[in-house]
């Protein structure tokens, strides 16, 4: 009796120590993913911080390109108050002769 006393302590050891293999394994399982939820969190954050960075940057671009359309606007306005009457614009080539004359006796 003896014998099968101490063959069912091992067995029951050896279940032991199996189990606490398996919850440190758990153990170390729980560490990683608590590890990989922090580091979510953490890309998380930057690219909240990422789109309204984007956000702010479309608005100063599209803000730039109303400005310089101004500009450009503004330029050609003045381009066009600059030529004088005498410039002829010519969208038919027929009667270039007459408009050139015309142009001229004013």
């Amino acid at each position: 009796m003896d014998n099968s006393l101490q063959d069912e302590l091992k067995k029951l050891s050896r279940r032991i120590d199996t189990m606490q293999k398996s919850v440190d394994i758990l153990n170390d399982d729980r560490n990683m993913l608590e590890d990989i939820l922090t580091r979510l969190s953490a890309v998380e954050q930057a690219l909240n911080l990422n789109k309204d960075h984007q956000i702010e940057m479309n608005k100063n671009i599209k803000e730039e390109i109303r400005e310089a359309g101004v500009i450009a606007e503004n330029a050609v306005l003045e381009v066009k108050d600059s030529l004088s009457e005498k410039t002829i614009v010519v969208s038919n080539t027929n009667n270039l002769f007459d408009k050139i004359k015309k142009k001229l006796r004013r």
